[in-house]
């Protein structure tokens, strides 16, 4: 397996959960992507676990997107491994799902 595989998996997650055109998302498909991204990565991600969490919000299922957004919050490595910026980004989808809300990227920052 090559070692980017995850990471294109985890983006074409992030796209099917968070795309601002409803015509390209796919909850489902989501939940599908970003579980076998977290599993070849071995849930070690902070962000593999966020795009998790937005796909099951784009499913509606937040009380499984505030768990996972919960861990990947929480996990040891997320405050060495994420930026200020990035972390309270995590906890805004949190909040997101909190309130019964999805996350929306419309893409225009660079990855």
């Amino acid at each position: 397996m090559r070692e980017d595989y995850p990471a294109a998996l985890n983006a074409m997650a992030w796209f099917k959960a968070a795309c601002l055109d409803a015509s390209f998302r796919n909850g489902k498909e989501a939940v599908e992507l970003s579980t076998k991204a977290c599993e070849l990565n071995h849930w070690k991600s902070p962000r593999y676990i966020d795009t998790l969490a937005a796909a099951y919000a784009d499913c509606a299922d937040f009380s499984q997107a505030i768990k996972y957004e919960t861990q990947a919050i929480n996990m040891k490595d997320t405050a060495q491994t994420l930026s200020q910026k990035d972390r309270k980004e995590l906890e805004r989808h949190l909040q997101l799902f909190k309130d019964h809300k999805p996350v929306r990227d419309d893409f225009k920052r660079n990855y």
